[in-house]
C-alpha cells in the first residue's frame, strides 16, 4: 500500500511476516530536507515571533513522521549509542530551560554591579529549549533513517538543491540591497548565518562528488576559496573570511588531516585549545604580527570589544555552571548586563546557555559519531564534512558556532557510513 510518499512492502517467509521495508521516495525527502533546513540551519523570524511559530509547526510535522519509526531505527546497533547521547543532550536542553524559567536577573545584576545597559530584560520562554530538543532529535533520527534506507546520495543532492535555491534568492536580494527585516540582516539571517551557509554549499558539492567517486581538480578548491572570500568580504564577515583561508589550507593538507579529523582525542584537544583562547586574548592581540594584521584589515584592535567581553565571562560562568541560564537567555543576560549579543565563544556560549552537563553530552555525541565514521566510512569521502566541523571548532574561539546547525552537521557525518545498517 502507499501512505504519503512511502511504499510499505511487507515480506513474508513461509506464511509468516518477517519484516516491513519502507521505500522512501525523493518527493518525501524534498519535504523533510526543506523542514530540516528551515528549522536547523536558518532563523526565520521577522521580529514578531511568527518565524519561530512556523518552525515549530514544521518540526512537529517531521516529528509525527519520524518518531513512529524510532523502533525500526533503534534496531540498528551502530546507532544505539549515538541516539542515547542525542536523547540525553536533548533532555539537558529541556532541563536547562525549565530550571531557568523564572530567571532572577535583578539579583545577578546586583551581585556583579552591572550598569544595566539594556532597558529591560527579555528572557526566552523555557519552551525554546523543548523546541531545540525536538528539532535536534528529529533531524538526527531522519538522517539515520535515510542511511538505513540507502538514500544518502539522494538526500545530499536534494539538500544541496534546496540550499542553493535559498542562497540564490538571498544573494540576489543582497545584491539589490533589499533587506526584509533590518539593514544588518539578510533573507536567511545575519552575516554569519549567510557566510556559513555558503561554506555548506561548497562542502556539499565536494562531498557529493566524492560520494559519486568523481575526481575534483585541486585547483577547484582554490577557486572555491576565492569565491568564498569575495562573498565574505561583501558582507563584512572577517571571521568567515579567515575560515575560507582555513578551508583551502586544509584541503591542500588533506592527506595529513583527514584521519586526524576522525580522531576523538585530536578533536577534543582542538576544542579545548580553541575554547580557552579567550583567556589569553589580551596578550594575543598585543603581539606585533596580530597588530599588523588587524591594521591591514582595518579592524578594531579589541576585535569588536571581544577583549572587554571576555573579562566579564568568567564571573558569569560560575553563577549557573551546571545548567546555564537556559536556551536563548545568554543573549538576554549579556545584553542586559553588559550590552553584548552573545559570548563570542562557542564553548562558553553553550555553558552559559545550557551548562557544562549539556556541553559534556554534546561532545560525547560528537565523539560517538566520529568513532562510527572512523570504523565504517572512508576518511577521504567524509573529509568535506569533517573539515567543515573542524573549521567551526576553530572559529568557535571567537564565534558561537556550536548551535543547532553544528549538531545537524555532526549528524551529516553519518551519511558516509558504509556498514550494513539494515539489521
Amino acid at each position: 500500500m502507499v501512505f504519503g510518499e512511502c511504499d510499505f512492502i511487507t515480506i513474508y517467509l513461509e506464511g509468516k511476516k518477517v519484516v516491513t521495508e519502507i521505500n522512501m521516495r525523493n518527493r518525501l525527502i524534498y519535504i523533510f530536507c526543506i523542514i530540516i533546513f528551515l528549522t536547523s540551519f536558518v532563523y526565520i523570524d521577522d521580529g514578531t515571533g511568527i518565524g519561530r511559530r512556523i518552525q515549530l509547526i514544521l518540526i512537529l510535522f517531521l516529528a509525527f513522521y519520524i518518531l513512529p519509526h524510532y523502533g525500526y531505527i533503534s534496531k540498528i546497533k551502530i546507532f544505539s549509542k549515538i541516539n542515547r547521547y542525542v536523547f540525553i543532550y536533548a533532555s539537558c536542553l529541556v532541563i536547562s530551560s525549565f530550571v531557568n524559567r523564572d530567571l532572577d536577573i535583578i539579583s545577578i545584576s546586583r551581585i556583579y554591579g552591572s550598569t544595566e545597559i539594556a532597558d529591560e530584560f527579555l528572557a526566552s520562554s523555557w519552551f525554546l529549549g523543548a523546541y531545540y530538543a525536538v528539532s535536534i532529535v528529529c533531524s538526527v533520527l531522519f538522517i539515520e533513517y535515510v542511511v538505513i534506507k540507502k538514500k544518502t546520495l539522494s538526500f545530499c543532492e536534494i539538500f544541496q538543491k534546496i540550499l542553493l535555491a535559498f542562497l540564490f534568492v538571498n544573494d540576489l536580494l543582497a545584491l539589490l540591497n533589499v533587506h526584509l527585516f533590518s539593514q544588518e540582516s539578510y533573507l536567511l539571517g545575519n552575516k554569519f548565518t549567510v557566510s556559513y551557509l555558503h561554506f555548506y554549499a561548497f562542502s556539499l558539492f565536494f562531498f557529493i562528488k566524492r560520494m559519486r567517486n568523481e575526481t575534483v581538480k585541486t585547483s577547484l578548491y582554490l577557486y572555491a576559496s576565492i569565491v568564498l572570500m569575495l562573498i565574505f568580504l561583501s558582507v563584512s564577515c572577517i571571521t568567515a573570511f579567515v575560515g575560507s583561508v582555513l578551508f583551502v589550507s586544509f584541503y591542500n593538507n588533506e592527506k595529513v588531516l583527514r584521519d586526524r579529523l576522525l580522531s576523538g582525542r585530536f578533536i577534543v584537544n582542538t576544542i579545548v585549545i580553541s575554547s580557552s583562547l579567550f583567556l589569553f586574548f589580551s596578550w594575543i592581540l598585543n603581539l606585533e604580527p596580530i597588530v599588523a594584521l588587524l591594521n591591514m584589515l582595518g579592524r578594531d584592535p579589541t576585535l569588536t570589544s571581544r577583549v572587554i567581553l571576555y573579562k566579564v565571562l568568567l564571573p558569569l560562568l560560575i553563577i549557573h555552571p551546571f545548567w546555564g541560564f537556559g536556551s536563548g537567555n545568554t543573549h538576554a543576560v549579556l545584553n542586559y548586563l553588559y550590552g553584548f549579543p552573545n559570548a563570542q565563544n562557542a564553548v562558553v556560549e553553550v555553558v552559559l546557555s545550557n551548562g557544562v552537563v549539556t556541553l559534556f553530552f554534546l561532545i560525547l555525541f560528537l565523539l560517538s559519531v566520529l568513532k562510527i565514521c572512523k570504523k565504517y566510512s572512508n576518511a577521504s569521502v567524509v573529509f568535506p564534512i569533517s573539515n567543515l566541523i573542524f573549521i567551526f571548532i576553530i572559529l568557535g574561539c571567537v564565534e558561537t558556532t556550536f548551535n543547532e546547525r553544528f549538531v545537524s552537521t555532526i549528524a551529516f557525518l553519518l551519511l558516509c557510513i558504509k556498514a550494513k545498517v539494515n539489521g
